[in-house]
């Protein structure tokens, strides 16, 4: 089962087939086969396509799960317009629409005044990137062919109609990049904001689980699930009943940890999870994998149990795991060990050992948090000194238009904001209590990686600065 945004059942498979072939030292077949009137996320029953894998005399069948094409996406009605940023826009409105009116929904479902804040600001986020999005899109259309150039004008030239075909061109093809961001979005306020929906996922899910057990009744069961997946997974296995008692759960980069937080009233804690899978004896095991880079989801910690296990692979970000062949790996382990203490002890042992390298780069971005949090004060000295001496003059007065004037101090605002989160990421960088090797790795190589975009941040701001100085310059 697969996270946000949009995935293939060819895409998954031959990420399956790349990790097997990695692994399958002993020359391993692997190859497509179709399972007939199969259901699927839909509701409907049809011809599944798989990935049977073959060694060491045992076998295994890999079935995809897609459910990012159960609702209109804003990416895929893009895709019915030619060079045309308005009409791609204009197209995408029904599902843009719905995100807003499920990012609204979502704030009463948020536990807490603190998280029906953080809700409000965020579905607010989602208003002004879209109106935003639409007007800088309908600003720039309206006045593209005044800019280039309009047959008869003195700015006319003859290769404005090529320079005005390019531009359309560029700008399709930038907001067609947005959209998928808003997709993202989507998945995630749709499934919290809509519980008869999550509901109906979650019984089809469990029917599918269910119809791969009785089509395998002397096979384990190994339900895989990535980002939101791995949430919709934790809690469909409870609902299914054939592949009771046959259940291995392994959840990838899961924010399962911080949505229990968010929306404690419809998702289950790790632990209360736990608890479940014991009494009802519908799960064996439950593994948990994350990279160290990923800031979405990572260690579940949930109280010590002989059901549960939990690594780090290593380095890397959130997207793209089913590529990953150190996860494949984990899933041959997960397939081959029994009992599972063994297991257990394997990984928390991995959590307490470095290699020479890892051991290295931690001491090396260890030091960097230094440089980043002496980078603060001449940093929001400089940048004060020089938006008050640029805007104003020593009465006070405004030395530029305030058309101009208020999104210069807009930019400079967010540099200062950008800096501080610098300087307080670099401050709790020594805050390791409790913390094994491995997690004290992942928060510097997440801490440097952190400060580094916002670097980044800081620098496009001031580009923009720039730019909006450079006719007074």
């Amino acid at each position: 089962m697969h996270g946000v945004g949009d995935h293939s059942e060819s895409k998954i498979l031959s990420d399956a087939a790349a990790g097997f072939r990695a692994l399958a030292a002993d020359g391993g077949q692997a190859k497509e086969i179709t399972l007939h009137d199969f259901p699927h996320p839909s509701g409907e029953s049809r011809d599944q396509t798989t990935l049977q894998l073959e060694a060491g005399g045992r076998k295994h069948v890999v079935i995809p799960v897609i459910w990012s094409d159960l609702s209109l996406r804003a990416t895929h009605t893009a895709l019915l317009v030619g060079i045309d940023p308005m009409r791609v826009l204009t197209n995408a409105t029904m599902p843009l629409m719905r995100l807003c009116a499920d990012a609204v929904r979502c704030i009463r479902f948020a536990a807490g005044v603190w998280w029906k804040a953080a809700m409000t600001l965020t579905a607010t986020a989602i208003f002004v990137l879209l109106a935003g999005l639409g007007t800088a899109v309908l600003y720039v259309v309206s006045h593209l062919p005044f800019w280039i150039g309009v047959a008869g004008t003195a700015n006319w030239r003859w290769y404005s109609p090529l320079l005005l075909f390019s531009s359309a061109s560029a700008l399709t093809w930038a907001v067609r990049r947005f959209l998928p961001l808003f997709d993202f979005a989507a998945d995630v306020v749709t499934y919290f904001g809509r519980p008869r929906g999550r509901a109906e996922i979650q019984n089809t899910l469990a029917g599918i689980i269910d119809e791969a057990a009785a089509r395998a009744p002397h096979a384990r069961i190994l339900v895989v699930g990535h980002s939101l997946g791995s949430v919709l997974v934790a809690h469909a296995v409870l609902e299914a009943k054939e592949a009771a008692g046959r259940m291995i759960v392994l959840t990838l980069g899961s924010p399962l940890r911080l949505l229990s937080r968010i929306f404690a009233r419809q998702i289950h804690t790790p632990d209360q999870l736990l608890a479940a899978y014991s009494e009802t004896g519908t799960v064996l095991f439950w593994a948990n994998l994350w990279r160290d880079r990923d800031v979405i989801g990572r260690e579940l910690k949930p109280a010590a149990s002989d059901r549960f296990a939990e690594t780090s692979i290593g380095d890397g970000v959130h997207w793209d795991m089913w590529h990953d062949r150190r996860v494949w790996k984990s899933v041959d382990e997960l397939l081959s060990v029994s009992p599972f203490a063994s297991l257990q002890a394997a990984w928390r042992e991995r959590e307490e050992m470095l290699s020479a390298d890892e051991a290295m780069e931690a001491l090396r971005r260890w030091k960097t948090f230094s440089f980043f949090f002496w980078l603060f004060p001449p940093g929001f000295g400089v940048t004060v000194v020089l938006t008050y001496r640029t805007g104003f003059d020593e009465k006070g007065s405004m030395k530029l238009p305030l058309s101009v004037l208020l999104p210069y101090l807009a930019l400079n605002g967010l540099i200062l904001i950008l800096l501080a989160m610098i300087a307080t990421r670099a401050l709790n960088a020594n805050q390791v209590q409790g913390l094994t090797r491995r997690e004290i790795l992942g928060a510097v190589r997440r801490g440097t990686t952190f400060c580094s975009n916002c670097l980044v941040g800081i620098g496009l701001a001031s580009a923009g600065c720039m730019f909006l100085l450079s006719p007074y310059i």
